[in-house]
């Protein structure tokens, strides 16, 4: 077999699968709005971000069951369970209401068993700019980082079209969003059976784990881990774990705000589009600054320092700051297209902005540390959609209010942060 054919082979299921994680994802930012039609109350919908969150830290050890049971067949298991957890979305609305014993399940209770059928793929694909943050990654590596990113972020606005296309030609919310998740659906089993028949079995079971290298710290082995870091250190740590938490309150609510409560509409070449294609197309403006803007501020930030200096210091604090303000403003501004496209591009650039601070953090912690803050962060995040919830019930404003001044608190930790290193 020639190389090129090897590598032909190899790319397949790698493109099948980017293909499926892309159209989850943005079936994911949908999610919301489908369990407010559902039923679901608000604190229901944040019930479902923070199990999302919280399915992030079970993705490895569900792999290792899943590998333990079905041996190189994992992969190929991970989708089928995921294309299950899909075909459950997609079937909630006709489930309805059954009774048990004890307790009725209502229909948007198979969404949320829908996601734990998701968890041993990739939960963080639903999360959107929750998604996990990354290994541990220098100055030099932001560059990589960034390319990496790339890709996924030009497919992603070619599902986001394919989501504005479903939702221009529709009359109603809930026939287009089931149509998005039976091509999700469909895209995650061609997944499956690309992974089967083309993916090289004896080689990705005998592929090193790096988990496996570096397990993942307990929670009290992380705590002690934190305690430990520089007082510069935890004024990044917090600032940026803050920042976090703020985006978290608000970022499932999102597609609820922009298609129930103040009902977005723009008109484009003369199309008129309702709310729902809006937020698709606002999510194609997150998505496109975020690709435009990776790349230069990787290069900057290896342009910097070895030790990721004042030019990743200025991109990561824009990031964070663009995302403190981000909910107040989203509220708070007219429902005009060009002002939600300028908010929805800040969000892009926190996007963006990321492997600065990752580099940051990098910087500032050895590689115990800085595992210990992934899995205390995660940690600290997962109530937060919960918290958002529970706050969107009484009014939306005070849920996104409160939730822009936990992040600028977390701007502010940022600033003692750089602060003290420039002392």
């Amino acid at each position: 077999m020639t190389d090129r054919t090897t590598s032909s082979l190899v790319r397949r299921p790698a493109l099948a699968a980017l293909g499926a994680h892309l159209l989850v994802g943005v079936a994911g930012r949908y999610v919301a709005e489908y369990l407010r039609i559902l039923g679901a109350r608000a604190w229901l919908v944040g019930l479902y971000g923070s199990v999302a969150v919280a399915a992030t830290l079970a993705v490895p050890a569900a792999r290792r069951r899943l590998r333990t049971v079905v041996g190189r067949h994992e992969r190929v298991a991970a989708a089928l369970f995921a294309a299950g957890g899909l075909a459950l979305w997609l079937a909630a609305p006709y489930l309805g209401s059954v009774s048990l014993v004890v307790l009725a399940l209502e229909p948007w209770t198979w969404v949320l068993l829908g996601l734990l059928a998701l968890c041993p793929w990739r939960p963080a694909d639903a999360l959107g700019p929750l998604a996990p943050l990354p290994r541990r990654a220098t100055a030099t590596d932001a560059g990589r980082r960034a390319r990496s990113a790339t890709g996924r972020r030009v497919g992603l606005l070619g599902a986001v079209g394919v989501a504005a296309g479903l939702f221009v030609g529709a009359l109603d919310f809930l026939a287009a969003y089931q149509v998005l998740v039976a091509l999700a659906a469909a895209a995650v089993l061609t997944a499956a059976v690309t992974v089967g028949v083309f993916d090289a079995p004896d080689e990705s079971h005998d592929r090193p784990d790096v988990r496996q290298v570096r397990p993942r710290p307990s929670l009290a082995r992380a705590r002690e881990r934190l305690r430990n870091v520089s007082p510069a250190a935890r004024s990044l740590l917090v600032g940026d774990a803050l920042v976090r938490f703020a985006v978290g309150m608000v970022a499932v609510f999102l597609v609820v705000v922009a298609v129930h409560s103040r009902r977005v509409t723009a008109t484009v070449l003369g199309v008129r589009l309702q709310p729902e294609a809006t937020f698709a197309l606002l999510l194609g403006v997150e998505t496109l600054v975020a690709l435009l803007g990776a790349l230069p501020a990787a290069r900057l930030v290896r342009r910097g320092a070895a030790d990721a200096g004042s030019a990743a210091r200025a991109i990561a604090g824009s990031g964070l700051l663009a995302a403190a303000l981000f909910p107040l403003l989203f509220v708070t501004v007219p429902a005009v297209l060009g002002a939600l496209a300028a908010l929805f591009g800040a969000l892009g650039w926190y996007l963006a902005a990321r492997p600065a601070r990752a580099a940051l953090l990098a910087a500032r912690t050895d590689p115990a540390s800085f595992d210990a803050y992934r899995v205390g962060r995660r940690v600290a995040v997962a109530p937060a959609p919960l918290v958002g919830g529970l706050l969107y019930g009484v009014a939306p404003e005070l849920a996104f209010g409160l939730a822009s001044c936990v992040g600028l608190l977390g701007c502010w930790e940022y600033l003692r942060f750089a602060r003290r290193v420039r002392a």
